[in-house]
C-alpha cells in the first residue's frame, strides 16, 4: 500500500511564504558542515536531553492516546537514536559504517512554558474529521493546538492526516511558530507496546515510516527513503515520481 511523507510538500508550501527559508537553511548548513570538519564534540554534556511535548487531537475516545501509549514511542524512539534497537543488526552493509550516536535524549516535558507541573502530554477534542499539510493542526484558532516554545521543546502532533500522508516535519530555517513534527493516529500502536512501536523499522512496524526519521527531519537529516514508498513484510520497495527533489532536511 502506498504510504506518503509530507514533509517535501510541506517545504516547498512554506517557501513560497516564507521567503527567508532557503537563505537560513543554507547558513544552518554551512555552519553543520564546518563543525563536523572541526571534529568537535564535548563528550562530558552529552546526552542532551530534548524535552517533548505530544499534542493529541482527537475526535473520538479511539484516537485519544494513552499515556502508556505516548511512553513506549519515546522509549523506542530513544532506542532507535542510540542505535541499541535490535534491529539495527538489519542495516544494510552499505550503511554500517554511518550507524552512530547522535547524543541525543528525549524526554517527556516535566514543566510548561509557565513552570507548572506537566505529563508533557496535551489533549483537545477536535471537530474536524482530519488535518491537511498546512500546519493547520499547530494553532488552536485553526481547530488544533497551540505549539509550545519551539526554542524549548519539541512538540509533536497526533491527529489524522488526509489522503495518505503518515506525517511529516518541518525542515531547518522555516517560521518559528509551527515548528514540530505531526504524526497520523493510525500509525501509533493500539497497545503500548515498544515492539510495535512506529519508531520501530519498518520491519518491527511493516509498511509505517518512521517517528525516528520524521523527528531526524529537525536536525539536519536527510531521509534516503523517497517520499511516496511501499513496503512489504520482509523486504521495501520504493516508488518515486519522475520529479527529481534536491532539499537537504534537518
Amino acid at each position: 500500500m502506498p504510504r506518503s511523507c509530507g514533509s517535501v510538500q510541506n517545504y516547498f508550501r512554506q517557501v513560497d511564504f516564507y521567503p527567508d527559508l532557503r537563505r537560513n537553511q543554507a547558513v544552518l548548513e554551512g555552519m553543520t558542515i564546518a563543525s563536523a570538519r572541526q571534529g568537535r564534540r564535548d563528550q562530558a554534556q552529552l546526552p542532551a536531553e530534548i524535552p517533548v511535548v505530544v499534542h493529541i487531537l482527537y475526535r473520538t475516545d479511539a484516537d485519544n492516546l494513552t499515556d502508556e501509549q505516548v511512553a513506549s514511542q519515546i522509549d523506542v524512539l530513544n532506542e532507535d537514536y542510540a542505535a541499541t534497537n535490535e534491529d539495527v543488526k538489519n542495516v544494510p552493509p552499505i550503511f554500517v559504517d554511518r550507524i552512530g550516536n547522535p547524543g541525543l535524549r528525549f524526554v517527556l516535558a516535566t514543566a510548561d512554558p509557565s513552570g507548572s507541573p506537566t505529563t508533557g502530554i496535551t489533549r483537545r477534542k477536535v471537530t474536524v474529521a482530519s488535518f491537511a499539510v498546512n500546519d493547520r493542526m499547530k494553532a488552536e484558532a485553526t481547530g488544533g493546538a497551540d505549539a509550545w516554545d519551539t526554542t524549548r521543546y519539541l512538540n509533536i502532533w497526533v491527529c489524522r492526516i488526509e489522503g495518505d500522508v503518515l506525517g511529516y516535519a518541518q525542515f531547518p530555517g522555516g517560521p518559528p511558530a509551527p515548528d514540530g513534527v505531526v504524526i497520523f493516529r493510525r500509525v501509533i500502536p493500539v497497545v503500548g507496546v515498544p515492539e510495535g512501536s512506529v519508531v520501530a523499522s519498518a520491519k518491527r512496524r511493516p509498511g509505517l515510516p518512521t517517528r525516528s526519521t520524521k523527528i531526524g527531519g529537525t536536525f539536519l537529516m536527510s531521509s534516503l527513503v523517497p517520499a511516496k514508498s511501499s513496503f512489504s513484510t520482509s523486504t521495501w520497495e520504493a516508488t518515486c515520481s519522475s520529479e527529481r527533489l534536491s532539499v537537504s532536511a534537518r
